[in-house]
């Protein structure tokens, strides 16, 4: 195994490994008095990410890879840092902020430092099954220090956020070691790179579809994930949290180590929008009939999470273009952050106005549309190849 790719999983691991991540909403809501308040942090983090991703993909598309790697750690570093001051309200509010930057150098530079190493060794049709063996390492490390955290977190909620800056001084040391890919950089204009990905994005309508898919369903499903912590504190204790969130994050490890089998063998449309569909049912029966038992079974859907995340940005990578990469990874990671944004504040006012189970409830329903529009794209193809066999025929 080539060293870069040692290197991801270790980075992956250390990356996620927030021992605050568990019951960050509790902390939050906690300092902020409300879970409006609370999801706002979460905002901060998203928007700060929306407002550097297109300048990040285009660094990243000019100066390299590794570059990205190596800042993005240095972000994350640092807003480790403010979160663990414990300066208040504003402390979490400014560390929020680099983190959100951390993500959006993150979002569009990794998947295409993957890409192109796998690339410039022929095996770019092996994407899937690399990505979902490192991105196993996110889930994996979320794992553990979901049931660390939310032990500590009974005991002192700053011990929980001093402890987590560890991991991300960590990331920073190991950016310094990746063999960096090439990287095209004739097109000396970044405005020239901006409009050729934004050309990609109107010319190619399947390309459309896919990314509006991931971006609702990324936005709308990762503010459900960090809102997930209230809902099992109405049923579970605090320290009991983690565990739950520890069988998620093991089942999505599971999940995205197998996505590429699972990929292959049942093509990665079907996957995706079978994962979608059934990943609302469980949750809309564990949010219906309410009780101990309802944390289990929505961590259940973790198995399904790494299959589909692997699926759509597999699909992504193939409709992108080369040159302009990260650009348009970064494109689509600005049009998620902000629509999370979003999703989070509203998810915490309605959260407050209409109480935690019917907030929950009303996700789910809009977490729908993405299967939808997929189906779409499914659709299209099938006609598309049946109307190929037909000429084929006559």
């Amino acid at each position: 195994m080539h060293r870069n790719i040692r290197l991801l999983y270790i980075f992956n691991f250390l990356t996620d490994f927030k021992l605050w991540a568990a019951v960050a909403v509790l902390i939050f809501s906690r300092e902020s008095g409300s879970y409006l308040g609370g999801m706002a942090v979460f905002s901060v983090m998203t928007l700060s990410s929306a407002l550097f991703e297109i300048p990040t993909g285009l660094i990243s598309d000019h100066f390299g890879r590794k570059a990205g790697i190596i800042s993005g750690a240095a972000s994350a570093l640092t807003g480790s840092l403010f979160f663990a001051l414990d300066n208040g309200y504003a402390s979490l509010l400014v560390g929020a902020a680099f983190f959100g930057l951390s993500a959006s150098i993150y979002s569009g530079n990794n998947d295409a430092f993957l890409y192109d190493f796998l690339k410039s060794r022929g095996e770019q049709k092996e994407y899937a099954h690399y990505l979902g063996r490192v991105s196993s390492m996110f889930q994996l490390a979320l794992a553990i220090s979901a049931v660390a955290g939310g032990i500590l977190a009974s005991v002192s909620y700053s011990l929980v956020m001093w402890l987590s800056v560890i991991p991300q001084l960590g990331c920073f040391i190991i950016a310094f070691f990746f063999e960096d890919t090439a990287v095209d950089t004739r097109r000396k204009d970044p405005l020239l790179q901006l409009r050729a990905a934004f050309r990609e994005f109107r010319r190619n309508p399947v390309l459309r579809k896919i990314s509006s898919a991931s971006v609702i369903g990324h936005s709308f499903g990762e503010a459900g994930y960090q809102f997930q912590a209230a809902f099992f504190a109405t049923l579970w204790p605090v320290w009991a949290i983690g565990i739950a969130k520890t069988l998620a994050n093991l089942g999505a490890a599971v999940s995205f180590h197998y996505s590429g089998r699972i990929t292959r063998r049942f093509g990665r449309l079907k996957s995706v929008i079978f994962t979608r569909l059934a990943g609302r049912g469980l949750h809309a029966a564990a949010l219906l009939l309410a009780g101990p038992v309802s944390p289990l079974l929505i961590a259940s859907t973790s198995l399904m999470f790494g299959v589909q995340t692997v699926g759509e940005n597999s699909l992504q990578q193939d409709e992108f273009s080369p040159r302009q990469r990260a650009t348009m990874g970064s494109i689509v990671s600005l049009a998620g952050s902000a629509v999370f944004a979003l999703a989070s504040l509203l998810l915490g006012w309605l959260g407050d106005l209409l109480g935690i189970i019917n907030a929950y409830l009303l996700l789910q329903a809009v977490l729908l549309i993405p299967a939808w529009m997929l189906y779409r794209v499914y659709r299209g193809r099938s006609s598309a190849a049946e109307d190929k066999a037909e000429k084929i025929r006559r």
